[in-house]
């Protein structure tokens, strides 16, 4: 009896074992980008790079399009120009152009989460004015393959905390919370070269509008630790010329000072309900790099009156920044979700949230402590 359960348990194997597909690399071509471009007439185009490993290619990187009434169809529309089999299984990046991204992403994330084989970790991106323009600069301004270009320069400024790195997962997420909103990288051609040179920032799904790269490290500050950041501020000099060395000739109206921070903490809370007013506190403590002339750093007065003139250059930077995601109707910080956690009773909706969010008032309180400077510039 047991004898036949084990022929029977080997029969079944050898049927199961028939069932999967087996793919050959050399067949295959791997997508490891695709930008989305929706047409005027509705359709979608769809350019993938992708990696192709046949022994007699001279290159293994190849870029194929494709036009179809979906994505799906898009894509074997592409697939028209190649022999190989596509798979989307080692996909690094998505990219959308920018009236795509307008007009809601969310058709096209939707099926890519779906997909099992398309990676977790995969960035997404906004390549202005198309995905196909930046995903087309290959064969004349980059060495290497886009795809992994792109990916690269999204990983370093992350790791470099220029850029907080944005997965399919994580805006999937945020777009679907109620009282914050996504931001992304947008990608423009720059001297032949694609580079991130903007803030891209979302109501829900939809790309409503840019916000300046500089305000990177401000969303950076509050949403994570960092250490050994390069912060940069220009400063009036009129409060530091009473301090200024005799051997300084400078007649420059402004002061530029370098920082490297060394810690720092936020929080965020309501101190009106009513009146939608929040109170945003950051704490901050940093090295002085390098400063462009050449002051009494040996008074403590001076240091003092450093700090404080640093502090009240990042808060009105806040408060633009956050006057510009009112003007889009962006909740990028998040004041929503600190809100809704506060509000008491009847649950706060998407509708009701964009509604109040240009009415909030904010005051930022930055506290700086320069713990020791170096030399000037």
């Amino acid at each position: 009896m047991k004898s036949k359960r084990i022929i029977y348990t080997f029969i079944i194997c050898l049927f199961l074992t028939g069932c999967f597909k087996e793919n050959q690399i050399e067949k295959m071509g791997i997508i490891n980008a695709r930008g989305i471009d929706k047409q005027e007439n509705g359709q979608i185009h769809a350019s993938l790079v992708l990696f192709q490993f046949e022994a007699q290619a001279k290159d293994i990187t190849k870029l194929v399009k494709g036009t179809g009434n979906s994505t799906k169809g898009a894509i074997n529309n592409a697939n028209l120009e190649t022999n190989f089999l596509l798979d989307s299984g080692k996909l690094q990046i998505e990219l959308y152009g920018k009236a795509t991204a307008e007009e809601g992403v969310s058709p096209y994330l939707d099926t890519l989460l779906r997909d099992a084989r398309v990676p977790d970790t995969s960035y997404m991106a906004i390549g202005e004015p198309t995905a196909e323009d930046i995903l087309t600069v290959q064969e004349s301004g980059i060495s290497m393959n886009i795809g992994q270009y792109l990916h690269g320069v999204i990983e370093n400024s992350a790791s470099d905390k220029l850029f907080p790195k944005v997965s399919l997962v994580t805006f999937s997420r945020l777009k679907n919370d109620i009282g914050v909103d996504p931001i992304l990288p947008v990608f423009e051609i720059k001297e032949g070269i694609p580079k991130i040179t903007n803030i891209g920032a979302f109501q829900d799904d939809k790309y409503v509008g840019n916000i300046s790269i500089e305000n990177k490290i401000l969303f950076n500050f509050l949403n994570e630790s960092l250490l050994s950041e390069w912060l940069e501020v220009t400063l009036p000099f009129e409060p530091f010329k009473k301090y200024k060395r005799n051997s300084s000739s400078s007649t420059t109206e402004k002061l530029h000072v370098a920082l490297n921070t060394l810690r720092n903490d936020s929080t965020i809370r309501v101190t009106d309900l009513e009146d939608l007013t929040f109170k945003i506190n950051l704490n901050l403590e940093a090295s002085l790099l390098e400063i462009s002339n050449q002051i009494k750093l040996e008074d403590k007065r001076v240091l003092k009156l450093l700090e404080k003139e640093i502090e009240k250059n990042i808060e009105n930077k806040y408060e633009q920044l956050l006057k510009k995601l009112q003007e889009l109707n962006s909740d990028a910080m998040g004041l929503g979700a600190v809100y809704r956690y506060s509000k008491k009773g009847k649950p706060l909706t998407r509708a009701e949230w964009r509604k109040k969010y240009p009415e909030v008032k904010a005051n930022f309180n930055v506290n700086l402590k320069i713990v020791h400077h170096g030399e000037t510039f």
